[in-house]
């Protein structure tokens, strides 16, 4: 990165317009992602295997994130360049280390939970429960 005040002011626009692309994305996947309590996938299993959108839903997050990320990753270039803080380069990891996590997660719920879904809703449309391992039914079964 140069010093070049002309340069600088053009790493600031990109961080600039990274973030705020990235923020339209995140909260536009997040509108259409159904589901109100997300942590108990029976509830929302329904609305989880209904939504057509899934997979671009997952994407937008995705991206939303990677682009705030890459927003800030111009910044902390900046900060690197202007400074010898190691306060910048453990930001730098963590901005990694945040955009590896998320990119996990996205894969997680952005397949995996509806493929879990979509053999529930399967599960719930047999006339018995499933048996869990067991000879016996599972204690848990809920048929909606």
């Amino acid at each position: 990165m140069s010093s070049n005040p002309s340069n600088r002011s053009n790493e600031l626009r990109l961080a600039a317009i990274l973030s705020a692309v990235g923020i339209v994305l995140l909260v536009t996947g997040s509108r259409f992602h159904g589901g109100a309590q997300p942590q108990d996938l029976q509830a929302v299993s329904a609305d989880y295997t209904a939504n057509p959108h899934w997979h671009l839903v997952h994407l937008l997050q995705f991206l939303g994130l990677f682009a705030i990320l890459a927003g800030q990753m111009s910044l902390l270039s900046l900060i690197r360049e202007r400074s010898d803080s190691s306060f910048a380069w453990v930001a730098t990891f963590a901005t990694v280390v945040a955009a590896c996590t998320y990119a996990a997660n996205q894969a997680v719920d952005g397949a995996a939970i509806q493929y879990v879904s979509q053999a529930l809703s399967r599960l719930r449309s047999r006339s018995e429960p499933p048996h869990c391992g067991s000879p016996r039914p599972c204690a848990t079964w809920n048929k909606a």
